[in-house]
């Protein structure tokens, strides 16, 4: 505590209001986190989260930002009080803090990176998600997802072949699919093709 104290008196009182301001404004992360993994269903290895709710792409954009800010309030906090530590190991000047604020003891050192990555936008389009509340992984993140997506890919051209080749057969060139609930790609052949071909 007189760490505290001594690191809001060389800051001219402007420590300990800040960290109060910027604490006050996180939300509850461990109720947040909890809440956010109740959201994920577990599917083999991969953990997917429903997409078609926009609201919990958001609160997952909310919880980075909220972890984002939280390890910015440590680094500070930090940054403000490390002169004042000096080379003192009694547990009693701030060691315990010390331990809390230190990247890789109390704060996991890959933690300031791994949020990161998600914002940067680098594993998914962070401004999609913001926008459209869709969660779109980046290309070369997942290599099972990416083979699914080729593969995805390489059937979508075969289906485009046989619909070209059923257009030339049936002198049709408006042929479409049509995609109706659990049933796709179902041909949408008009009535005065479907009587001329009979």
């Amino acid at each position: 505590l007189d760490l505290l104290v001594k690191a809001d008196e060389s800051t001219a009182g402007e420590f300990l209001p800040s960290i109060r301001k910027s604490m006050k404004s996180l939300p509850d992360l461990e109720r947040a986190l909890s809440k956010l993994h109740g959201c994920a269903v577990v599917v083999d290895t991969a953990v997917m989260f429903d997409n078609s709710q926009q609201r919990k792409v958001h609160e997952f954009l909310n919880v980075l930002d909220s972890l984002g800010s939280a390890l910015g309030v440590l680094q500070s906090s930090q940054n403000t009080l490390s002169p004042l530590w000096g080379h003192s190991t009694k547990l009693g000047d701030g060691q315990r803090l010390r331990w809390l604020l230190t990247a890789g003891l109390g704060v996991p050192k890959i933690a300031r990176n791994t949020v990161d990555r998600f914002l940067s936008g680098s594993l998914f389009d962070v401004q999609l998600a913001r926008n459209e509340g869709v969660v779109v992984p980046a290309h070369g993140e997942d290599a099972q997802l990416d083979a699914a997506s080729e593969r995805v890919e390489e059937i979508e051209r075969e289906l485009d072949s046989i619909l070209e080749s059923l257009r030339s057969e049936l002198k049709q060139p408006k042929l479409s699919w049509f995609h109706r609930g659990k049933e796709p790609y179902q041909i949408e052949i008009p009535n005065a093709c479907w009587e001329r071909n009979r």
